[in-house]
């Protein structure tokens, strides 16, 4: 049996996407409450998988599958961390949308003309975003700043 790349390597990790997919893992984890053995004993069969698999490298020839095969071995200890700790989101949606602002704004008005707009950007960029995580008035927060009086001098 062999994956489209030919090798060993690409089947087994096609057939253990299917059982260990971060779509299957997800899931497992909203139904979890991170108490239970079977929990336990489901999360190490996955990283048990995963480690089968990087205990066994694919052909240097693939070069793409083997780079993919190192950034793996390298980031093993952190890949199904979200399965063992429940407040670890299992993707980086957050992190994406956090970006997301900032490429608009490069987008729409091109690049920052003064490399201290960018960091006032990202500044207030941030008040806003952690006001809106936290669950809170992002105006009244805006406006609670904008009381303080700040020492704009630079050294």
């Amino acid at each position: 049996m062999v994956g489209k790349s030919g090798s060993l390597w690409s089947w087994i990790l096609s057939r253990m996407v299917e059982r260990t997919s971060l779509t299957y893992s997800i899931k497992l984890k909203n139904k979890w409450d991170f108490q239970s053995d079977k929990q336990l004993t489901e999360s190490a069969s996955i990283v048990q998988c995963l480690e089968y698999l990087l205990d066994d490298p694919p052909d240097q020839k693939h070069k793409e599958l083997y780079t993919f095969y190192k950034r793996m071995r390298k980031e093993r200890q952190h890949i199904f961390t979200f399965l063992s700790i429940a407040d670890v989101p299992p993707n980086n949606n957050a992190s994406e949308r956090a970006i997301r602002n900032v490429k608009v704004k490069q987008k729409i008005s091109g690049q920052f003309k003064v490399g201290q707009a960018a960091q006032n950007f990202a500044k207030i960029r941030s008040v806003i975003d952690t006001t809106i995580k936290n669950g809170l008035n992002v105006l009244e927060a805006l406006a609670i700043i904008a009381k303080f009086e700040f020492d704009l001098q630079t050294d």
